[in-house]
């Protein structure tokens, strides 16, 4: 189904058009014009199953939802037969049947059509009514050249033969409620009588050409036609109820009054059908707000609502809650009054006409003298007057003039009251509150803080104390036994108190910004309702004898019902449930503000008085109409960066910044009050209160499925009972799946390594700076220790030697000298040792076994022992610090084999491992003790203890093997890490390719 959107409805505009012309008594009118985007020459109409109102029009057809009239073309663009249509019918299986002007018909089947001609079987000519059968299968169709029925497969003629059908003209079809079916044939009705399947006329009343027929509820069948009006089909042909009124269609609500789009006349005309001979009907045309006098087509939907088609748009008629106390024009310039006092008696004021109501009528009491200001009923029924020569006593139709005691109180009159003992009290701007009694005008103090001061609201409580409304926030309570003021600090937050209420032992207070109930020994305020700013302003409130509360506010009169009422008490928060009525529901204008009665009042009967800027209304409260048809809620459409063209299979990108979904509910009655409240399941639970809003958007969802769910609430809070619902998925996009994730995990691992690894190069490269640094300036040193201090203490030695070769042998002193200079070869033995260590050409100028090699072929000029030395592994660098403390452990090793082992053999091991570098020096001498080994951190032996701290800086690990007569064998462990140049895990050489190679 492809459906375009022709025009939305601007609900407002039209209502206000609509509003305050309706002559139907307790029906609200609303005109949908051609300017507001309805299609002009409303020929047919019919309510789909799903609520819809389908439109059969001069231009094609059409549907509405209450808000916007959409042209309807069927799936894959089919064309109807004609676009002039004038008849639609809906059978029980949801298919439609269309009629055209031209002849001919259509039906629509699951969004597609199938057009059926003369060929066919249908008869030629206008289709001006379609009726099902009783099977609800097939269809009959009435075309001014015949009638005839589908059954489904195939279409046959009501002929005379067969059927007993007198003639080749139907001007309408109808089947009553057993079932029955009528037809108007152009002279008579016929009927078709089930036992022989032919057609039989009814009664002797005669009927005239383009003929109309309705069913009445009582089961009657009623014609209209130009010749005798409109009637009801008798056998005794008696005479018709409504002779002038001939109307081109018929309709009976459900409360069984009759409607008629007048023929004649033009309009909609209505009427009781117990009333219809002796009183004329209302009529509502063009004059009234009707959208045009030509109108057509009239229906009744499942909401109760009278829809009518004219050539100029649609009109709905909705029934009200609220009725008008008089059916008089309003008087220009005039504020009418509403009048009552606590026992029910209700009086109204219109310009100077002063009545009494009786039932809902006024009855006329008496004229007054002149318009009045304000007035006021106390509890005996005497009614107070206030005009501008003084204050004028009511009393059983009697008037007892009261002249002012002051100038100034003509047109100052704030608030009126009346206590236990029959004084009237008044509250008069800039003087006071005063008290009335036996002709005299006693000043009263009411506000213990404030002298003089005015009341704005006056009310008496049953036990005869007295509150008034003083300033904004602030009620003072006068007892016998004081007074007490109420604030704030009370719970009392309406702001200037406009109207108060003592019903019983409760306590109601209306003002500017909400109202407020007594409970206990403090206040309650409701300054907001739900979805409202209705509250405001109120200037009436009570509560009727089912214990609901009432107020007169701002935007209209709120209904809250006692059990919300009561459940919104001081611990709960919440503002209550509540029900608005406004102009829709009959309200002719808002309410009154400023002024001294208040504008709300409950009868004897229980009814609801209601004064407003443009006349009194009453309500019963036990017969409010009430909307059961929960609003049908659908999803229009989705959005994301485009439109979604199909919502059962809707899939988001992760990548797009939002989603738009677009719902709706079909509501006829009062579409721009439904509520709406939504959830996305998967990403919340509770339901968000949208109001009014029929969209819902969402950003930045997380891959993943959800569902989108929506209800709807029409006027009267009844809630669809299913939720229209929508999946969604949405897509993760490339940068949200797991492999993305997965890569940028490694890449940022990657890239962390390369980091690290970089760092590293960058800190052995410092390293390595320093150590070479620090080696060559240990070289300086010991070259300038040769050159200088070593080869003079050598040149001294000589210079001494020369001179104890001079001193005879047996001379004491050479022996002196020759000791001295043995020990002087000895320290000179030593410098060299020092500064050979200082020196690190022996460890750097070339590989370690080599360099090892050298050391024992020194040592072996003093020792004879056999040196064996071996390699294993890939030999590698070694890290200059690493090469630097094995050469100076191995050294050391080899020094303590060679001069204190006593060994024979001498084996060293280098073996360059994957996993670690290994040293080791053995030999088969004569050992020491282990427990040397063990403790050689509190030993003497500074050899050992030097291994270990070397071992220890290139965070290696040195062992040693010895006994007595058992050898020793030293072995040291560096791991790889610290051993080598570069990393020689295998792991780690494609990193090495990918960030340049290298060592680090």
């Amino acid at each position: 189904m492809i459906v375009l959107l022709l025009a939305v409805y601007a609900c407002t505009a039209s209502i206000v058009r609509g509003e305050g012309a309706s002559a139907l008594a307790g029906f609200h009118h609303t005109a949908w014009r051609v300017t507001d985007g309805a299609p002009p020459d409303i020929w047919a109409m019919a309510q789909g199953p799903r609520g819809y109102l389908w439109l059969g029009t001069g231009s094609g057809l059409y549907r509405f939802d209450g808000l916007s009239f959409e042209r309807y073309v069927a799936s894959n663009g089919e064309p109807l037969k004609s676009t002039n249509i004038t008849s639609l019918k809906f059978t029980a299986s949801g298919d439609l049947w269309i009629g055209y002007y031209e002849g001919g018909v259509s039906v629509l089947h699951d969004g597609h059509l199938k057009h059926y001609g003369v060929r066919d079987g249908v008869p030629p000519g206008m289709v001006p009514a379609l009726e099902t059968d009783a099977q609800g299968s097939g269809v009959w169709v009435a075309a001014r050249g015949g009638l005839a029925h589908f059954d489904g497969q195939r279409w046959q003629a009501a002929d005379e033969n067969q059927w007993g059908y007198p003639t080749r003209r139907a001007d309408w079809v109808l089947r009553d409620a057993k079932g029955t079916l009528w037809a108007a044939t152009g002279d008579a009705v016929v009927h078709l009588d089930a036992s022989t399947h032919r057609f039989r006329p009814f009664g002797k009343d005669h009927v005239g050409l383009n003929a109309v027929l309705a069913n009445a509820p009582d089961g009657r069948v009623w014609v209209s036609d130009e010749t005798k009006g409109t009637r009801p089909l008798e056998s005794n042909g008696d005479a018709p109820l409504l002779r002038e009124r001939f109307a081109k269609r018929l309709l009976f609500d459900r409360e069984g009054n009759i409607w008629g789009t007048d023929a004649v006349r033009g309009g909609v005309f209505r009427t009781n059908v117990a009333t219809a001979s002796t009183t004329n009907p209302q009529v509502f045309a063009s004059a009234q707000g009707l959208s045009a006098d030509i109108a057509v087509p009239i229906i009744q939907d499942e909401e109760g609502n009278i829809w009518v088609g004219t050539n100029l748009g649609l009109d709905r008629f909705r029934a009200t809650n609220f009725f008008p106390a008089s059916d008089a024009p309003s008087i220009p310039n005039a504020t009418p009054l509403l009048v009552a006092n606590e026992r029910g008696e209700v009086w109204t004021i219109e310009g100077t006409a002063l009545s009494r109501i009786v039932g809902t009528r006024p009855a006329p009491v008496l004229t007054l003298p002149r318009r009045v200001r304000s007035a006021y009923c106390d509890p005996n029924g005497i009614v107070w007057i206030s005009d501008l020569d003084g204050l004028l006593r009511v009393e059983q139709g009697r008037i007892t003039h009261i002249p002012w005691p002051h100038e100034d109180w003509k047109d100052a009159v704030v608030a009126y009251g009346s206590d236990a003992g029959g004084g009237l009290w008044l509250s008069v701007f800039n003087y006071g509150v005063f008290r009335y009694t036996e002709g005299e005008w006693t000043a009263q103090a009411i506000d213990p803080d404030e002298a003089n001061a005015a009341a704005s609201a006056i009310a008496t409580a049953a036990d005869g104390s007295m509150w008034f409304g003083v300033s904004r926030d602030r009620l003072v309570h006068r007892t016998v036994a004081g007074s007490r003021v109420y604030g704030a600090s009370d719970g009392l937050n309406v702001g200037g108190i406009a109207t108060l209420r003592a019903d019983g032992a409760a306590v109601l207070v209306g003002g500017e910004l909400g109202y407020a109930t007594m409970q206990g020994d403090s206040f309650k305020s409701v300054t907001s309702l739900p979805a409202s700013n209705a509250i405001t302003q109120v200037s009436g409130i009570v509560r009727t004898k089912d214990g609901d509360l009432w107020l007169n506010a701002s935007r209209g009169v709120i209904r809250i019902r006692q059990a919300d009422a009561t459940r919104s008490s001081a611990a709960v928060p919440d503002p209550p449930e509540y029900k608005l009525y406004d102009f829709n529901d009959g309200l002719p204008g808002v309410a009154l503000q400023s002024q001294p009665a208040p504008t709300l009042a409950t009868d004897l009967e229980g009814r609801v008085w209601v004064s407003t800027n443009r006349g009194i209304v009453w309500a019963d409260p036990a017969s409010m109409r009430v909307n059961r048809v929960p609003p049908l809620v659908n999803i229009k459409a989705a959005y994301s960066d485009r439109p979604m063209t199909d919502l059962l299979n809707v899939r988001v990108p992760g990548s797009a910044p939002n989603i738009r979904i677009a719902y709706s509910a079909l509501n006829l009655s009062a579409p721009e009050r439904v509520q709406f409240r939504y959830r996305l399941a998967g990403l919340e639970d509770r339901w968000v209160d949208a109001d009014s809003r029929r969209e819902a958007a969402y950003s930045h969802l997380s891959p993943g499925h959800y569902r989108f769910e929506v209800l709807a609430a029409n006027e009267d809070n009844v809630w669809s009972p299913q939720a229209a619902s929508l999946d969604i998925e949405v897509i993760p996009g490339f940068v949200e799946t797991t492999a993305f994730r997965v890569a940028a995990a490694i890449g940022v691992a990657a890239l962390a390594l390369a980091a690290y690894l970089v760092r590293m190069r960058l800190l052995a490269s410092a390293f390595r700076t320093r150590l070479r640094e620090r080696l060559e300036e240990r070289e300086r040193i010991a070259r300038e220790l040769h050159d200088t201090l070593l080869q003079s203490i050598q040149g001294l030695i000589l210079r001494f030697q020369a001179i104890a070769n001079r001193i005879p042998v047996s001379d004491p002193n050479r022996a002196g000298i020759e000791s001295a200079l043995d020990r002087a070869d000895q320290v000179m033995a030593a410098g060299r040792e020092r500064v050979r260590d200082l020196r690190t050409s022996e460890a750097t100028a070339g590989d370690l076994d080599e360099a090892f090699a050298r050391i024992a072929r020194d040592l072996s000029f003093d020792h004879a022992v056999r040196f064996k030395i071996s390699t294993g592994g890939a030999q590698r660098e070694l890290a200059c610090e690493t090469r630097e403390e094995v050469y100076g452990i191995g050294r050391e090793a080899l020094l303590n084999a060679f001069r204190h082992a006593d060994a024979s053999h001498i084996d060293l091991v280098l073996d360059y491992g994957i996993e670690a570098f290994r040293l080791s020096v053995r030999d088969d001498g004569k050992g020491f003790d282990p427990r040397m080994a063990m403790t050689f951190e509190r030993s003497a032996h500074f050899g050992l203890r030097g291994m270990h701290e070397r071992a220890r800086r290139v965070s290696g690990r040195l062992d040693i093997e010895t006994g007595d007569g058992r050898g020793t064998t030293i072995s040291l462990i560096v791991p790889a890490r610290s051993a080598y140049e570069s990393p020689g895990w295998r792991s780690l050489r494609w990193m090495r390719g990918i960030f340049g190679g290298g060592s680090v």
